[in-house]
């Protein structure tokens, strides 16, 4: 059996193995006193170290002549919103799902089609601002919009049902006009 000394030991070997691991070794210490772990915080150093705070560092190998540091700075924000836009698509109402690929052209397209839904996803947001509706209820509603066909004989006639309601304002906010028939066979 470890006598109490050894095993506050290495509890106190595992807690400063913790503390370099987080990187606050420069401000915080731990000392082992009787059987307890005491933390001990520099306060000169804290201080010196959270001058820092919210700062970071961009290290690029583009040449100033490509890129003035403004431009880095912009695309590195820009990553901020592809990452938003992929976690946003995962519970998205267009449902993109995750796919796990191997391929590089694959992941592109994945990457693409993600990256489009998420605009066209965007975009219905600013067309229906004003209509108080969220892009999932917009696009719910929009799948009430129907066709009927009659069929007499051979021939068949195509129409659409008219929009009403709220599926009507959605469209007239996208400029989308459904014609009066459609083509034989034809979907809208």
């Amino acid at each position: 059996m470890l006598s109490f000394l050894t095993q506050g030991l290495i509890a106190l070997r595992d807690q400063n193995s913790k503390v370099t691991k987080l990187n606050i070794a420069k401000f915080i210490s731990l000392v082992l006193k009787e059987r307890i772990i005491e933390c001990v915080i520099n306060q000169k150093a804290l201080s010196e170290e959270s001058k820092l705070d919210g700062c970071y560092c961009l290290t690029t190998d583009v040449d100033k002549k490509e890129a003035d540091k403004e431009t880095i700075h912009a695309r590195y924000k820009d990553l901020a919103m592809v990452e938003r836009a992929f976690r946003t698509m995962k519970q998205s109402p267009l449902e993109i799902r995750p796919v796990f690929l191997r391929r590089e052209d694959r992941t592109k397209a994945h990457v693409f089609i993600t990256m489009l839904a998420f605009m066209v996803e965007k975009k219905l947001a600013e067309y229906w601002d004003g209509i108080e509706v969220s892009v999932t209820e917009g696009l719910s509603a929009l799948t009430t919009l129907t066709i009927n066909t009659l069929s007499i004989g051979k021939e068949n006639i195509v129409r659409p049902v008219k929009p009403t309601g709220i599926s009507k304002k959605l469209l007239e906010k996208i400029n989308v006009k459904i014609p009066r028939e459609l083509e034989k066979g034809g979907y809208f």
